[in-house]
């Protein structure tokens, strides 16, 4: 037998081969490992919306600063984070840019391959198609929305690529705060609320997300200006130009003080999410496991 185990020392995308045999049969399987940069994240942007006064939302990653629109409200507490932004679906949104109609120069905003939408919001949403974080509607987006009637619904799309939906898996429309992450990694869109994988979908082979001339928005789609702006509150705005695997959004959900259901801390364990890690979340995450023998797909994760 050889050595299974295996260090990398240069950032990349590696692909492993496992090869069992004996005398009569033999089996193999390949799996695809990424290895970072060391300190490396992949954020991009974060819009904390700690501010105050004033009609700039600071971006204290890349510097994308947004303008506000309309009348927004800065609540100095109350957010999910120290404080956050008011808007009243009425005008009402920051403005971050990144849009451009030279697509030759990219800007911050064009991620085609690889991205990550990470916003808390809170509110008891009183109308349908309300937009979180999105660049237009013909490149990405992360919404509110009212699919198939159920207004508990977020949806998380990538134009090109697909479009993913909660249905009423996350019960967003309590008035308490919700971490809502839509993440595409150039092989899987997944939706995650509360930290939790809500939805998921394999795409097609190569698909890339579709480019377009819009600035990005938190609380608007500047594609349908005017319409499907938000009413509630919003923290935390983060953009990564990575697909961030489930790990990495469940430390960012309990880094930003995120609790489960129950109103407790969030129990790394609890599979079923009933607040108890037992044996009852063992069997479901084997159940899951034997259904598609491949940990790479979400029913096994």
């Amino acid at each position: 037998m050889e050595d299974p185990n295996v260090t990398f020392t240069v950032a990349g995308d590696y692909v492993l081969r496992l090869t069992v045999s004996d005398s009569d049969k033999d089996a193999n399987d390949v799996v695809t490992i990424r290895v970072f940069a060391e300190g490396y994240t992949g954020l991009i942007a974060h819009w904390k919306l700690d501010e105050t006064s004033g009609t700039t939302a600071v971006d204290s990653v890349g510097g994308h600063d947004g303008t506000l629109a309309g009348d927004p409200v800065w609540q100095s507490a109350g957010g999910q984070v120290n404080g956050a932004i008011d808007l009243d679906g009425d005008g009402d949104y920051v403005d971050c840019g990144g849009g451009t109609t030279d697509h030759n120069t990219p800007t911050w905003a064009d991620l085609t391959d690889e991205i990550t939408i990470s916003a808390w919001i809170k509110g008891t949403f009183d109308k349908p198609w309300q937009s979180i974080v999105t660049k237009g509607d013909s490149s990405w987006r992360l919404t509110r929305d009212c699919h198939d009637g159920d207004s508990n619904n977020v949806m998380f799309a990538c134009n090109d690529v697909g479009q993913i939906y909660s249905g009423s898996t996350g019960g967003v429309s309590d008035d308490e705060w919700h971490q809502i992450v839509g993440s595409f990694d150039g092989i899987y869109m997944k939706l995650y609320i509360d930290g939790i994988l809500a939805a998921s979908n394999k795409v097609a082979e190569g698909a890339t997300i579709a480019l377009n001339d819009y600035d990005v928005r938190i609380g608007s789609d500047a594609q349908f200006d005017g319409q499907r702006e938000f009413n509630g509150l919003i923290d935390e705005v983060r953009i990564y130009e990575i697909g961030l695997p489930a790990d990495k959004i469940l430390a960012e959900f309990i880094a930003d003080g995120g609790h489960n259901s129950c109103g407790i801390t969030y129990l790394i364990g609890d599979v079923n999410g009933d607040c108890y890690v037992d044996f009852a979340d063992f069997a479901e995450m084997a159940a899951n496991w034997l259904k598609c023998n491949d940990v790479t797909e979400p029913g096994c994760n």
